[in-house]
């Protein structure tokens, strides 16, 4: 089976994506292997397509979604996170893949990327604070324990 304009057309994108593949792709056709290749569509869109090409993979993406999200909680225990999953379950639930295009979901995805990020940077910048302030501590004290000797 060829992807093609009138393959994609029939599952309803929205409208950003399909003019950005009629804009980068107007007259492209081919397997779903050449479509991944594609370096002007996002790999969201090509998840998209590979979802409508191989309906039982929904399934796992909603799975994948939900385990990704309580992950997220786990990591990062802010409320914008524990909303963002209430969505996703929600989604998860009740099967119905076009709340992925509302308001609220937009925007608590949003929320729960930067409260996730937010705390990752944190710990990261905390953890390299105080290697390097140790290093240095250990490296100064071993500088002056070792001139002290020297004086001695």
């Amino acid at each position: 089976m060829k992807i093609n304009k009138a393959w994609l057309k029939q599952f309803n994108p929205c409208s950003n994506r399909w003019r950005n593949y009629l804009k980068h792709y107007p007259k492209w056709e081919g397997t779903l292997c050449d479509f991944l290749q594609l370096e002007n569509i996002s790999i969201e869109d090509k998840l998209w397509v590979i979802g409508r090409k191989y309906k039982h993979l929904e399934k796992l993406q909603r799975q994948f979604a939900l385990q990704c999200a309580t992950r997220a909680v786990d990591d990062c225990n802010s409320q914008e996170v524990k909303d963002y999953l209430s969505l996703v379950i929600l989604i998860y639930e009740s099967s119905d893949l076009s709340l992925l295009d509302s308001k609220e979901y937009r925007a608590a995805d949003s929320e729960a990327y930067w409260a996730a990020r937010g705390t990752a940077y944190s710990e990261a910048y905390s953890e390299v604070y105080w290697a390097a302030y140790s290093e240095a501590y250990w490296a100064a004290y071993a500088a002056a324990d070792s001139a002290a000797h020297a004086a001695a």
